[in-house]
């Protein structure tokens, strides 16, 4: 294949060569041609040549090697090759637009494409690296392209290969349902196209099940299993069944159409597991775990020790125990979650009391409530509850838990901001052995304990913190809470209860070991005993 292609390109120059410039193109005035040799005359037949291709891509490597050679072979008098990502980390605004400008057709942009002065010429469609790949096309932002299948049932996940082969004999334009799947990999930023493009073609294809809730697709892990590591499963909008647990160990990306309309259902098992695979990205679906036992440790997402993974645009709900687990990972982004009715936490990150893990991660845009116990519970490292993280949480809201609604534990240097905790069944916000942190625009109401509990901290600047009429389970409970707590700034912050009936017993209360407290700009009344409890004579300074 790589002799004929050879062949071919090679032609196809030379007639370019012998034909010269297309009278439709710009011709160059050899006036302007600089200090050319005074024997050249007329327009010279010098032959432009664009290569657009893919990092990572097969059938890209393959012709880029032969484009060179000829390159090579006429020399730079002759033929001009420039070579152009067209899409991919590589690619620029400028390489995207100009190979969109060649083929105005979405079914026409692949890579490999080679175009000569202005005019493409596309070379993928039939080309081959390898005899399972029956086509180089790399269709997406970047990657290759290999087939796979979904069978028909998950008990058949050790015939996929055969049915791989079987499948790809069929003809997809005889019957629109035998399509394969194609999981496209070096991805960077993979977004569903759309359903129209030939393109696109999604895992339901071969799984049973007509996609509604009554009759959901199935063949969801054979789907996850098969993907080879950095590839994408694409999910069209519609109900999956998941009957086992995708334990997974290798870079994937799992993307559904839109978080509102593609729903995954667990049956009473863990549902995904992903370890020690970097740059995981799981975004636009839900998962619906209701066929999980409550109280029993069966999460429905899980992360672990996999730096610089997105999840985003996720609802997960109904799990046994957690809704997304997210363990030992640095530098992810965790962003748009929805977590309810989960059997335990809504989320909950932490490292495995490893040094150097969980750190650098940003949680934001999640939104938590009715969960059994906490909405966000982030244990950081208990181990080692000094350690520095760099954690960021902004915009996070949690109501109407069974617990808390956020545990941010054991970590310096975290920054907390925007983020509301309202009617929860313990503390709005109870925040241990933190230090180095820049908490600001917190607002904690109607929570049945302490509205901002701050234990073993040390180091705190607070900045517009808000806590409202909470102590509804009991009035023995303050607006701050501060134990064994050290070098605490308030600024520009209010505790205080204006209900009818207060059930707020102070403004700040200070027990144990605390020392070096600031109030500047705050209010602390009215509350149902006063503003400051301070039976152990803390330092407090009021400005």
């Amino acid at each position: 294949m790589k002799n004929n292609l050879f062949l071919y390109i090679l032609l196809t120059i030379t007639i370019l060569l012998l034909a010269g410039c297309n009278a439709n193109i710009p011709q160059l005035n050899v006036d302007n041609l600089g200090d050319m040799p005074e024997e050249v005359t007329g327009v010279p037949k010098v032959v432009f040549i664009e290569l657009f291709n893919t990092e990572g891509c097969p059938a890209s490597k393959v012709v880029n090697e032969i484009m060179e050679e000829i390159v090579s072979e006429y020399g730079n008098t002759q033929v001009i090759l420039v070579e152009e990502a067209a899409w991919g980390i590589y690619s620029t605004e400028e390489t995207s637009e100009r190979f969109q400008w060649y083929f105005l057709e979405k079914s026409d942009l692949h890579t490999p494409s080679v175009c000569f002065d202005g005019l493409n010429q596309l070379f993928a469609q039939s080309f081959s690296s390898k005899p399972d790949q029956p086509s180089g096309n790399c269709p997406f932002a970047g990657g290759g392209s290999v087939t796979m299948v979904i069978s028909e049932t998950e008990e058949e996940d050790n015939e996929s290969n055969e049915t791989v082969n079987n499948a790809n004999n069929e003809d997809p334009e005889n019957n629109e349902e035998s399509a394969p799947i194609t999981v496209n990999t070096n991805t960077p930023d993979p977004v569903i196209l759309d359903p129209q493009d030939p393109n696109t073609i999604f895992p339901q294809t071969w799984g049973t099940g007509t996609g509604t809730e009554g009759d959901p697709w199935t063949g969801l892990k054979s789907a996850v299993d098969g993907c080879p590591e950095g590839g994408t499963v694409y999910l069209r909008a519609g109900y999956y069944q998941l009957n086992k647990h995708i334990d997974r160990r290798e870079t994937i990306r799992i993307i559904g159409e839109e978080r509102e309309t593609t729903i995954i259902r667990t049956g009473n098992n863990h549902a995904i597991s992903i370890y020690q695979a970097d740059n995981v990205v799981i975004k636009n679906l839900t998962i619906d775990a209701d066929a999980q036992s409550t109280g029993s440790y069966i999460v429905a997402l899980k992360l672990a020790e996999s730096d610089y993974a997105i999840l985003d645009n996720i609802e997960v709900k109904n799990a046994g125990w957690n809704g997304i687990d997210f363990f030992s990972n640095n530098h992810g982004l965790v962003q748009n979650i929805w977590l309810t009715g989960n059997g335990h936490h809504g989320i909950h990150p932490m490292t495995t009391d490893k040094i150097g893990t969980h750190m650098y991660n940003t949680f934001k845009n999640i939104y938590t409530w009715e969960n059994e116990d906490q909405g966000f519970d982030d244990v950081g490292n208990e181990k080692y509850p000094e350690e520095v993280l760099y954690n960021t949480y902004d915009n996070l809201h949690a109501w109407n838990n069974g617990g808390a609604g956020f545990t941010i534990f054991c970590q310096g240097g975290a920054t907390i901001t925007n983020c509301t905790a309202e009617n929860n069944g313990i503390d709005g916000f109870r925040l241990w052995y933190l230090s180095d942190a820049a908490i600001s625009d917190l607002f904690a109401e109607e929570n049945g304990e302490q509205g901002v509990y701050l234990r073993q901290n040390n180091n705190i600047d607070l900045t517009n913190i808000v806590a409202k009429n909470n102590g509804q389970s009991g009035t023995v409970y303050s607006g701050f809470y501060l134990q064994d707590a050290t070098n605490i700034y308030f600024t520009d912050s209010v505790s205080n209860d204006d209900q009818t009936t207060m059930t707020q017993k102070y403004g700040l209360d200070i027990r144990g070991d605390s020392d070096n407290i600031t109030l500047d700009n705050c209010t602390l009344l009215p509350n149902v005993s006063g503003d400051i409890y301070n039976p152990e004579g803390a330092i407090v300074n009021e400005i």
